[in-house]
């Protein structure tokens, strides 16, 4: 990517991994440990218009960030509405419930 060698990339980066370990308390959201932990893209940094939200990160220790399988089994058995919007547009889930106009805009706002 072009922008990646800019100074408010390497900035704003930063900012977001500190904030995705911060909601999650500094620990591992999967296993729960609070060793060596990392921010994870769940929809690749490469895409512009995702990679700063928060909702588009997760924070994970250095042994479940080796195992994407283990991530993306992790993400299809949330019951955390954060992450549908990635599940159904990856289509790994299909939804299908009735049309909810406050719960669908909180599904577009974490998107």
């Amino acid at each position: 990517m072009k922008y990646r060698n800019q100074q408010w990339y390497s900035e704003l980066m930063s900012l977001w991994h500190r904030a995705v370990l911060v909601r999650a308390g500094c620990v591992c959201e999967i296993c729960g440990s609070s060793e060596c932990i990392e921010a994870h893209h769940v929809i690749s940094r490469g895409f512009i218009h995702t990679c700063f939200k928060t909702a588009n990160g997760v924070a994970v220790c250095r042994k479940c960030h080796s195992n994407p399988a283990g991530i993306l089994a992790w993400l299809e058995h949330m019951e955390d509405y954060r992450y549908a919007w990635f599940l159904v547009q990856k289509r790994i889930v299909h939804i299908s419930v009735p049309y909810d106009p406050k719960r669908d805009r909180k599904l577009l706002e974490a998107a």
